[in-house]
């Protein structure tokens, strides 16, 4: 395929506010009536960022910018958009890009509700480190898992282009071209193959300049989906190397991130003792948690974002039979309940992931060999919370809902999956729903198992919580995380007491999403 090569000049400088002087920027425009010359589409990109030489010359590059952060199916609405963006300013070095002794360090500082919060995440080759308030829990020092590593790399591409061109031009192998057309515009397509997955860069001939970089992955909730990081507004930075001053990252048209960009600088001295780990924090590189955080990278950028980063494959499974019948799934940092009854098994709660779902199913078929699920019930719409309940589906189960998330839940259940666990359309999705003012009971004679509404102070407007009624066991899901140490009443235990007063039911037994079971009785003594 044969592209022609445009050439460009750069305009008048413009002053970015309070900027300093090397984080001066130019505008860049098309020059008319210039000589072209035939290239080839990634010459044509190459040559659009500062040319060949330039992009062969960039050992490493810094990158400053601010913006807002917006956390997908985390908002109070199902299916709503975040109304609490969380600002951030970050710092972003990078080394080695695409090699294996890739080096990688971002200073972010996170303007989160909990307050503002500064962390550190390094890449070091296939080692990696996180220190500061990365997790609200725990500001320790901690390895990078190699889920984390992809997750991060993967997003870096998508966000920085000339990451992506630099291992184009090093690799021109592993890019395929084809053209698309997107909005009515013709653009031509270099796919990037790297080590988290192919990334995409949608080139518009015109201008010699990338507008947007893409990528299919999994969304564990809603399915394969595309992510897509628009560019605009490219500016001048270090030598002389054209960087987009805006960018923007979305999940199907969904905003997830918003930045404005402040400067670029290539080869920037760097410090070996920037990028040290201690020997205590390394851990060996697992490719497969490697593929599967790749696969997903904003389900866990997402997470991070909120403070609540996750590692592993969340497959270890811990059961405790807390009532005949009544199995409470633990070992990992989201739990369930399985509940046994005469024609079947209903499951509370399906966190995580398909991987999650399925290791709960295998546990399933090891000790109820002779029944299915037939209902899943979700207590709220989070991800966290409910992104492992598409596995139950595809094994016959009906879900059960809030009424405020039924909507939601026949948009997005359907979608296909077959990033993940290769499960294609759903051709019928069952939901049962529970009024906002009402209750809804799946019959038992034995274990019968009734939703009722949970006020949650705003955390999830569909929020509901699940009561096995005949040995009264109660589950809630981040509302209220039982403890049996508690020694008095918070914010979520006061809500569920009102909640539980207002259903007319006296539970024996609190077990949650998080936390572990507790008695009734240490419930109630909280709140003497």
């Amino acid at each position: 395929m044969i592209f022609k090569k445009i050439s460009i000049f750069l305009g008048t400088a413009l002053l970015l506010g309070a900027c300093s002087q090397e984080e001066q920027q130019e505008t860049q425009t098309t020059a008319p009536d210039m000589p072209m010359e035939e290239s080839t589409l990634l010459d044509v990109a190459i040559e659009g960022i500062g040319g060949a030489d330039l992009l062969r010359s960039m050992n490493s590059f810094a990158v400053a910018g601010a913006g807002n952060r917006y956390e997908l199916d985390e908002s109070p609405v199902p299916g709503g958009i975040d109304p609490r963006p969380e600002g951030f300013e970050w710092t972003v070095n990078a080394q080695n890009i695409g090699g294996n002794d890739v080096l990688v360090r971002i200073d972010i500082s996170r303007d989160r509700a909990a307050g503002n919060h500064a962390s550190t995440q390094i890449i070091n080759g296939t080692q990696g480190m996180i220190t500061g308030l990365d997790s609200q829990f725990n500001p320790n020092p901690a390895p990078m898992t190699s889920d984390r590593r992809a997750a991060i790399l993967k997003e870096l591409y998508l966000l920085q282009p000339q990451a992506v061109l630099a291992i184009a031009q090093e690799n021109p192998d592993q890019v395929e071209i084809s053209e698309d057309i997107v909005n009515g515009m013709n653009y031509g397509v270099l796919a990037v193959s790297t080590d988290v997955g192919t990334i995409s860069l949608y080139v518009d001939e015109a201008r010699g300049l990338i507008d947007r970089a893409t990528t299919m992955e999994l969304d564990y909730l809603r399915g394969d989906i595309l992510l897509e990081a628009s560019f605009d507004d490219w500016r001048v930075g270090g030598s002389d190397m054209l960087y987009p001053g805006s960018v923007t990252l979305t999940s199907d048209d969904v905003v997830l991130h918003e930045e404005r960009r402040r400067s670029i600088s290539l080869n920037v001295p760097m410090q070996a003792e920037d990028f040290d780990i201690p020997t205590e924090l390394l851990t060996g590189f697992d490719q497969e948690l490697h593929d599967f955080g790749a696969n997903s990278s904003e389900v866990y950028m997402n997470m991070a974002s909120a403070g609540f980063p996750r590692s592993g494959f969340s497959t270890d499974v811990l059961s405790e039979e807390i009532a005949p019948g009544v199995f409470y799934i633990t070992g990992s940092s989201h739990h369930s309940l399985v509940v046994e009854q005469e024609n079947g098994l209903v499951v509370i709660e399906a966190p995580l992931h398909y991987l999650r779902s399925q290791v709960v199913i295998n546990w399933i078929e090891e000790n109820i060999p002779d029944k299915a699920v037939s209902h899943v019930i979700a207590t709220h719409h989070h991800t966290d919370h409910s992104a492992g309940m598409r596995t139950y589906i595809d094994a016959g189960a009906t879900v059960v809902a809030h009424e405020a998330a039924v909507d939601f839940y026949n948009e997005v259940l359907p979608n296909p999956h077959t990033l993940g666990h290769g499960a294609g359309a759903l051709t019928s999705l069952t939901i049962e729903s529970m009024p906002a003012d009402g209750s809804y009971t799946i019959e038992d004679a034995s274990n019968p198992v009734t939703v009722y509404p949970l006020d949650s102070g705003g955390h999830a407007n569909d929020m509901l919580m699940a009561y096995v009624e005949e040995p009264g066991i109660l589950f809630t899901s981040d509302t209220f995380s039982p403890n049996p140490n508690m020694t008095e009443a918070n914010d979520g235990a006061r809500m569920v007491r009102e909640s539980i007063e207002a259903a007319g039911i006296e539970p024996s037994i609190f077990v949650g999403g998080h936390g572990a079971a507790m008695s009734g009785d240490a419930f109630q003594a909280l709140f003497d």
